[in-house]
């Protein structure tokens, strides 16, 4: 998609472009304490379901009809992503409630699913691009699959206890003794991480478009960084498992940033 947009909107800067990736995952994952104090204050699971099931779809329909590429930012990149920050925590941290051991293997298998939907939808999402139904009504098909999707899951969600206590201070979001240097740098961290995350699968058909590559290529290339992410995050769920939670998250972040160097200079070898 980005790759139509920068036929769109030509006057965008190409990195300005690329940054709605860390942008949406951060208003994602923003969402998060945002979701956790709603679920608190209507005692259901399934109420930010709804919300997310409704915002979802309407975002990606504005998105279509989009006239300036900051309108593109406000509903596909921010609203799309408020939508489902609400329901991605609760996908995400849900499964493991039902297992007593092994529970970070289950947040992971759970978690693996948003490396599903990028690896089945990237080459559908290229074949309506590259056929007559244009981007615009592309963005109209995705927002009515991912309306259907999630009324289906809303309708099957199933926490092991439906006995959500209230808590009155559920509009807090920031707990004040969490403010500790670690839990700060820890923060920083991952925000760091994400930003230098997401811009490599968003670049990805950029480049392969740079270098003369097709588009059906570059959105392949996609679909197989997608794939491998899918596979490592239930293998990092096992290793985290015996290994513990903040080993493997040293562990995967030396691992990656040892990887963007060596990619890096051997690109510019090649160039």
């Amino acid at each position: 998609m980005l790759n139509r947009y920068l036929e769109v909107y030509p006057e965008v800067d190409p990195s300005i472009q690329g940054f709605t990736g860390p942008l949406a995952s951060g208003v994602s994952f923003l969402m998060g304490p945002i979701s956790v104090g709603f679920i608190q204050w209507a005692q259901s699971y399934r109420w930010p379901c709804i919300i997310a099931t409704l915002i979802c779809p309407i975002s990606l329909i504005l998105a279509s009809f989009s006239t300036q590429f900051y309108h593109v930012m406000l509903s596909q990149a921010i609203l799309f992503n408020i939508g489902s920050g609400f329901v991605y925590l609760i996908a995400s941290v849900l499964p493991a409630q039902w297992f007593s051991q092994k529970r970070a293997l289950a947040s992971s298998c759970a978690a693996s699913g948003a490396c599903i939907g990028p690896l089945v939808m990237a080459p559908i999402i290229q074949a309506m691009l590259d056929s007559s139904l244009g981007y615009r009504n592309t963005l109209r098909v995705l927002g009515a699959i991912i309306f259907v999707l999630l009324a289906i899951s809303t309708v099957l969600i199933r926490p092991v206890s439906s006995d959500i206590k209230r808590n009155p201070n559920w509009y807090k979001l920031i707990d004040p003794e969490l403010a500790t240097i670690r839990y700060i740098l820890l923060t920083i961290g991952i925000v760091l991480t994400c930003l230098a995350f997401y811009p490599s699968y968003m670049l990805v058909p950029v480049y392969a478009k740079h270098i003369g590559a097709s588009a059906t290529l570059g959105s392949g290339l996609v679909s197989v960084m997608f794939a491998t992410n899918a596979i490592s995050r239930i293998g990092i769920g096992y290793v985290a498992d015996r290994l513990g939670i903040m080993n493997t998250l040293f562990a995967t972040t030396l691992l990656c940033g040892r990887y963007y160097i060596a990619t890096s200079n051997m690109i510019s070898l090649l160039q």
